[in-house]
């Protein structure tokens, strides 16, 4: 618990729920593969809410579901880099961005979770904030945790911060990150289209089966990856998939 208390003591708690906006930023921390998500209430570090989808996620029932079940069925070296990887975001949040900012941006890093059946998943964590305390700390936090363990990702311990808007993103921070805020975001452009490819390969179909559900030819599909690899400057698919969540492109 002392992973939130340290920097984020809400003295002062209001009475709003973010569970509007919580439908309203869905959107913007979805990603691939199945998933769950909680709102956590930081003046007492409790679970408010948990989707059902934790059961096909992770196979425990939503009403055993709290911050104590859920530090449980961490990897242990997962368990011991928890607390540097909330202090990049924390760090980020109340002293290099406002208050304010803390909406324009989402937290993304990977962990492994123990599923029901002893195996461990690969989660793709995703935070953001809902709303504020009148003291101006953190009050609850919308969290995502998507199953990407199918896409074989390693776990580096690494954050990404990923702006919701036009503003800069830093990526792949490890501790004692230094953020510059005069950085331009990162881009690399991809279309929509190259999007949905990129998508469609995360998910193991071949030349054939994109083209397919894309209504185009393999022949094209070739041609957009070619460019795809050229702009992401990676080697290979694994390589591809592995920066485009690190960096919110899926």
């Amino acid at each position: 618990m002392s992973v939130w208390r340290s920097g984020n003591q809400v003295q002062q708690p209001n009475d709003k729920t973010g569970f509007q906006e919580l439908i309203n930023k869905m959107t913007v921390l979805f990603s691939i593969g199945p998933f769950y998500y909680f709102v956590m209430n930081m003046a007492d570090l409790k679970v408010e809410m948990v989707s059902d989808s934790v059961q096909n996620v992770l196979g425990i029932k939503p009403e055993t579901f709290d911050l104590q079940s859920l530090f449980g069925l961490y990897h242990p070296e997962d368990l011991q880099k928890l607390h540097e990887k909330e202090d990049i975001i924390g760090d980020f949040l109340y002293n290099e961005a406002t208050i304010e900012g803390a909406f324009s941006f989402k937290g993304v890093y990977l962990k492994r979770l123990r599923h029901r059946d002893g195996s461990y998943k690969t989660i793709l964590h995703q935070a953001m904030a809902l709303n504020v305390s009148d003291d101006g700390k953190i009050q609850q936090s919308l969290i995502i945790q998507t199953d990407v363990t199918h896409l074989n990702i390693p776990v580096d311990h690494k954050v990404s911060l990923i702006a919701l808007d036009d503003g800069p993103s830093y990526y792949a921070m490890e501790k004692g990150a230094y953020f510059n805020l005069n950085e331009t975001k990162k881009e690399t452009a991809f279309t929509n289209r190259e999007v949905e490819i990129i998508r469609k390969i995360s998910e193991g179909l071949d030349f054939n089966e994109i083209g397919e559900q894309l209504h185009i030819s393999p022949h094209t599909v070739r041609a957009h990856k070619r460019n795809i690899f050229k702009k992401s400057g990676c080697k290979n698919s694994a390589e591809l998939i592995t920066k485009c969540i690190r960096e919110g492109v899926i």
